[in-house]
């Protein structure tokens, strides 16, 4: 089998879906990572043998993108100058994206650019200068990978010319993250019918964008018609004045870590899985859940919107107090139904599966 030879432009490489993505690829790929972050960083994920960490920027260089990308670039060349790859993948749009546009344009490595929620919900939505760049890193790249339709559709209504629409959608595919292989490999096939106490369990970090308080306000008004709720939220807290504010409600259970082991039990036990993301690129957590058997509700416009026709897994909610409590109401008169097609479709998100796209994308992009 021909391994290709890839460097992994990844800024943001202590996330777990990109380490995830370089060693479910081992078996047809030699690769590289070129994690560069600011001087100090912790480098999480950082220790294996391909990982090339690289502190190459003061922490304000981050306000300045030309000076923090250029110290990138040049640290790039200087660590690469004897590598030959057949492809740099980089992993963002701006940030990785610019890296991979450079090194094409001096060297003439071919690249593939992965669009993130901060490319569209940041760099796209407010560095109005940077948007022609942003623009150029497409048109240049061998192929755009997208893990949902819903972001593509934001990406061409509102970002692309409709002079270069063609020129870039033909280089899109959709392919979603995949799950780890513990929750892929203990899939709950034999999952119960729903009990008359419901459990809604959200699990991701405590901040503002995970918008855990409008889950607890939801509830507490189901709750006030009538419905047995408890709440159990999963996530290490970053902004601990909200957690006061999710404590204070009396059917909320709050756990700041869980294992992989722990944390599929909670699957299990729960009725319903909600995460209400202001922005979110993709969503782990929703997919996991769904390879536990369990119904989701997930954010109208995010990442995980358009992963499959509403009703099937659940169901998309605006941000707004009513529109979760309809959308919880939805997956409770049709639990049985919903909850029956859910383990089925986490195998969307096997990593068997997404490597088959990942081959043809490599092979497609050498061409």
């Amino acid at each position: 089998m021909k391994k290709y030879s890839i460097c992994h432009i990844c800024s943001y490489y202590e996330t777990p879906i990109f380490c995830d993505l370089v060693a479910n690829q081992k078996e047809f790929t030699n690769s590289r990572v070129f994690y560069y972050q600011y001087y100090g960083h912790s480098f999480f994920n950082g220790d294996a043998e391909n990982v090339d960490r690289c502190p190459c920027y003061n922490y304000i260089d981050r306000f300045f993108f030309f000076v923090k990308q250029n110290k990138a670039i040049k640290n790039y060349k200087r660590i690469y100058v004897n590598y030959k790859f057949d492809l740099n993948f980089s992993h963002s749009l701006f940030t990785n994206g610019y890296v991979a546009y450079t090194i094409k344009k001096e060297w003439g490595t071919p690249y593939i650019v992965t669009i993130q929620n901060t490319d569209l919900n940041i760099f796209f939505k407010y560095i109005v200068f940077l948007r022609k760049l942003g623009v150029e890193i497409l048109r240049n790249a061998s192929s755009i990978i997208i893990s949902s339709k819903s972001y593509e559709e934001t990406l061409l209504k509102k970002y692309i010319p409709s002079k270069y629409h063609n020129e870039i959608q033909e280089k899109i595919h959709i392919v979603p993250y995949g799950i780890d292989n513990f929750y892929s490999s203990h899939k709950n096939v034999n999952r119960k019918e729903m009990d008359i106490n419901i459990r809604i369990l959200s699990v991701g970090r405590i901040n503002r964008n995970k918008n855990q308080l409008l889950i607890c306000k939801a509830t507490k008004q189901l709750i006030n018609q009538g419905y047995p709720i408890h709440v159990d939220i999963v996530g290490p807290c970053v902004q601990p004045y909200l957690l006061k504010k999710i404590q204070k409600y009396d059917f909320v259970s709050y756990f700041d870590y869980m294992s992989k082991e722990q944390l599929i039990e909670k699957y299990r036990e729960a009725t319903i899985f909600v995460l209400t993301s202001k922005t979110e690129t993709f969503g782990l957590v929703y997919a996991e859940a769904l390879s536990q058997g369990l119904p989701i509700i997930y954010t109208k416009g995010e990442g995980f919107d358009k992963q499959f026709p509403e009703g099937v897994v659940g169901f998309h909610t605006r941000l707004n107090t009513n529109d979760l409590v309809c959308a919880i109401k939805k997956v409770i008169n049709s639990y049985n139904i919903i909850q029956n097609q859910c383990v089925h479709a986490s195998i969307k998100y096997d990593w068997d599966r997404i490597n088959s796209f990942y081959k043809e994308i490599y092979q497609d992009s050498l061409s």
